[in-house]
C-alpha cells in the first residue's frame, strides 16, 4: 500500500527522509559528523558518510563546505 501510494519503498522513502535531516543539521548546526549520525539513526559515523555520499554524491563535509560558501 505505501509503495502504490508514494511511489517509493518505505527504505526508500526512510533514507530520503534521513538525508534531508541530514542535510539541515550540515547546514544549520556545528555538530559533528558522528552527532549528526547518531542523530538520523546510524551508528557508524563512517557508514553514515557512505551513505551520505552515495544518496547527494557529495561527502558530509564537502557538503558543509559548500553551504557555507555559498553563505559568505
Amino acid at each position: 500500500i505505501f509503495k502504490a501510494y508514494l511511489k517509493v519503498s518505505v527504505q526508500e522513502y526512510l533514507n530520503k527522509l534521513r538525508i534531508e535531516k541530514a542535510k539541515v543539521l550540515l547546514e544549520k548546526s556545528d555538530l559533528n559528523i558522528s552527532e549528526i549520525a547518531y542523530s538520523i539513526g546510524i551508528d557508524d559515523p563512517l557508514n553514515f558518510s557512505r551513505f551520505f555520499k552515495r544518496m547527494t554524491n557529495l561527502s558530509p563535509i564537502e557538503f558543509r563546505k559548500g553551504k557555507n560558501k555559498s553563505e559568505l
